[in-house]
């Protein structure tokens, strides 16, 4: 413990010394090398880097809010909801105060997002983003695949849960940092695009991050960030026709009916047959989704404090609950329908405003709206992901750092146009931007 309070303290120091361009750098230092371990409190270093960036930025007069921006608005009442939804559960020996719980997940989302909107706003973010990722995930997915061959994982000494890799099949998982090896795999695969980005400009460090990002995933053993890394492969591959996709997303989307009502059980069942590694457990994962729909009355308005009926299995750290496997569907039980609901609404928001920030005519492009793409492809990625597993470590700051980082992309591509980013970004829709041919 006193190595990861000695790195914590190297990073606060950074965090403040920092040119404010690079000031995002202790961020993904924490997320990638250092456990969710309390240090005080229940304050981790990643939520310690987040306060005092934050505490900097205020300081600084730079944090960016805006009640005209659509990303600030869901934001704020995501922190609301979440707050407002602890008047409908009781506390018990396992949470003692829901709303200590709830300000916990504000904090982290809020904070994340507001570190993101104060540190993401240079023009050339992508580009520096995409270069210091690759000499951050390097190390991750060499000691990844040494915990995988080893059974050993070095990351104990940085505040990882154990010493030691799960095993799947008498096969080990890698799980470095993280709180689940789906989680380390996740956060290695969706850097795969922006070293994709960086090969367009620096080849041997582009290669070898993406090397990183393939290596890192495959050392967990877990068919999500194997599935995260086709679903990036297929959005990358989108960018040669992305004035089509208005139309591939609303023909994805009939897909989806046609198959509902077609297939014996319901669409979501597509994620039971998903098995890359072997040993997979999507069939838990379909159907967790069909149970808690099934008992929607329970949780849809603030949540519910009892999971246990809806699967066979429970989990060892709260008898009232099973594993929720699923991002969407952990808000939905900690806050019901609206929390769930307003972090789709983010996600869509986000993903309209980096549509919007490219360029209409193909003539115009550059190679940062390539980086803008690629960006959009992490956040879908990302979401995706939520599907197969529930961010409840450090994990939750990646995300939410995309998200932060959005509005000031698409500041950047209207900047010619004198518009202010606030402005900018009253409007959300998706796709706004792209040609309809």
């Amino acid at each position: 413990m006193i190595l990861v309070y000695l790195v914590t303290v190297v990073l606060l120091v950074a965090q403040l010394a920092l040119p404010r361009r690079l000031a995002f750098l202790p961020l993904l230092i924490a997320l990638l090398h250092l456990g969710n371990v309390s240090l005080i409190s229940e304050f981790t270093p990643m939520r310690l880097v987040i306060m005092v960036g934050i505490a900097r930025a205020f300081a600084g007069g730079f944090v960016r809010w805006s009640a005209n921006n659509r990303l600030d608005q869901l934001v704020a009442i995501f922190a609301v909801v979440a707050l407002l939804s602890s008047l409908g559960h009781a506390a018990s020996i396992h949470v003692p105060s829901p709303l200590i719980e709830r300000c916990g997940l504000v904090l982290n989302v809020v904070g994340a997002y507001l570190y993101s909107r104060a540190y993401t706003g240079a023009d050339d973010f992508v580009v520096t983003f995409s270069r210091w990722l690759a000499f951050i995930l390097i190390p991750l997915s060499a000691l990844l695949l040494l915990e995988q061959t080893t059974g050993r994982n070095a990351y104990y000494v940085l505040g990882a849960r154990s010493d030691t890799a799960g095993i799947r099949n008498d096969g080990f998982r890698a799980k470095g940092p993280f709180g689940h090896a789906i989680i380390a795999g996740t956060a290695a695969a969706v850097a795969l695009p922006f070293m994709v980005f960086l090969w367009r400009r620096q080849k041997a460090l582009g290669l070898a991050g993406a090397l990183a990002a393939v290596g890192g995933a495959v050392a967990t053993a877990s068919s999500g960030p194997l599935a995260a890394l086709a679903v990036i492969a297929a959005c990358l591959c989108l960018w040669r026709w992305r004035e089509h996709l208005r139309r591939l997303r609303i023909g994805g989307y009939i897909a989806l009916v046609f198959l509902h009502f077609t297939m014996s059980r319901p669409v979501w069942y597509l994620i039971a047959r998903i098995d890359l590694v072997g040993g997979s457990t999507g069939w838990h994962r379909s159907s967790l989704i069909d149970r808690a729909i099934r008992n929607l009355d329970e949780w849809w308005l603030v949540g519910t404090d009892y999971t246990r009926h809806w699967m066979h299995s429970g989990v060892t750290w709260n008898p009232n609950h099973t594993d929720i496997t699923n991002y969407y569907l952990q808000l939905g039980v900690l806050g019901g329908l609206p929390l769930l609901l307003t972090l789709v609404a983010m996600i869509a928001v986000a993903l309209g405003f980096l549509e919007q920030s490219l360029p209409l005519d193909r003539a115009e492009e550059t190679d940062l709206d390539f980086g803008t793409w690629c960006v959009w492809t992490a956040i879908i990625a990302h979401s995706v992901s939520f599907l197969s597993i529930a961010y409840f470590d450090q994990s939750y700051a990646g995300f939410f750092l995309l998200i932060g980082a959005t509005p000031a992309i698409l500041q950047a591509a209207r900047r010619g146009a004198e518009v202010d980013d606030d402005e900018a970004c009253e409007s959300g829709a998706w796709g706004d931007r792209l040609p309809s041919h």
